[in-house]
């Protein structure tokens, strides 16, 4: 019998490779607690559509629609979180897997009855195991939150977010903006601070290209859009800067990886510099600098300098 308690819900976009791989692992977990699959499919091509019907003669709880036309990024995450008729929803990044037996866990607190449920991918210095109840771990995780597959979501917050009667976008951070906009009636959310999700060391993310307008400007007006939540200029500047504070979104290392995909360009950077001071305390001349490098030298770089960690979305 089908799971009416909780699905998983895909949105993806030219990545059946990924998504094949993924799915492989995490398919015994699926079957053993019947968890429906939904797949939003923003491709431009027909590859993910093949892979999903070769993965239905395996599993026949798997559910697919093509948009035609393409929907593109952040409407595509909310067909994700639509399509579902499951009391919760877990949305989940084509890049991203669920480690094998932690859908025993997620089956039990969902029988709690919280609003979110969120999960650890790569945060070390997470808090332990937890119900939350105030706001004061938003404050402090958001920037994590942004990752397409930390967070479960109750349906009835889906439903509150698609009753309102003006449909807001949110660029690039759609699936946050659901979580903060039902923030501002309670908090009721339990994460699990154990790591469960890992990204697919294949995954290209889309932003490498685009850093600046989508990881600075974006970003912030996504925080800026709470004011109910995040109430004072130092409490936005706080949160903001948090992906760099965290991860060192900026440093070099990070830097020259996204000038060698060429995701940082001088015109985005003088385009935005407001928001750069916001989201970092490094300097504008620092982006300048990298902004400025040639190309050629970045991609000879790569051969002798460690690229840091980069952020996940």
């Amino acid at each position: 019998m089908i799971n009416s308690k909780i699905s998983i819900s895909i949105p993806t976009y030219n990545r059946p490779i990924i998504l094949a791989e993924n799915l492989s692992i995490m398919l015994p977990d699926i079957v053993r607690y019947s968890i429906p699959i939904f797949i939003s499919d923003d491709s431009t091509d027909l590859e993910t559509c093949k892979l999903i019907d070769s993965l239905k003669l395996q599993y026949e709880h798997i559910y697919y629609v093509k948009n035609e036309p393409s929907l593109g990024h952040d409407k595509n995450i909310l067909n994700a979180l639509q399509f579902p008729t499951t009391e919760y929803v877990w949305l989940l990044g084509d890049s991203v897997i669920v480690r094998e037996n932690a859908m025993a866990d997620i089956i039990d607190i969902i029988e709690s009855d919280y609003d979110f449920i969120f999960v650890n991918a790569y945060v070390d210095s997470s808090p332990p195991t937890s119900v939350l109840k105030d706001i004061s771990f938003f404050v402090k995780y958001t920037w994590y939150l942004s990752l397409t597959g930390a967070t479960i979501y109750n349906s009835r917050v889906i439903k509150k977010f698609f009753s309102e009667h003006e449909l807001k976008f949110y660029k690039n951070f759609q699936q946050v903006a659901v979580m903060l906009s039902y923030l501002n009636v309670r908090v009721n959310a339990y994460w699990v601070g154990e790591k469960i999700i890992t990204i697919n060391a294949s995954k290209k993310s889309y932003w490498t290209s685009n850093v600046i307008e989508v990881l600075v400007a974006d970003w912030c007006n996504l925080i800026k859009s709470f004011p109910s939540i995040f109430d004072t200029d130092i409490l936005v500047a706080e949160v903001v800067r948090s992906h760099d504070e965290n991860i060192d979104l900026f440093g070099c290392a990070n830097m020259l990886r996204y000038r060698s995909t060429g995701g940082i360009k001088l015109c985005s950077v003088l385009k935005n510099m407001d928001a750069i001071r916001m989201a970092t305390k490094r300097s504008i001349l620092y982006f300048t600098f990298f902004a400025l490098i040639p190309r050629p030298i970045v991609l000879c770089l790569r051969s002798v300098v460690k690229f840091g960690r980069t952020f996940s979305k």
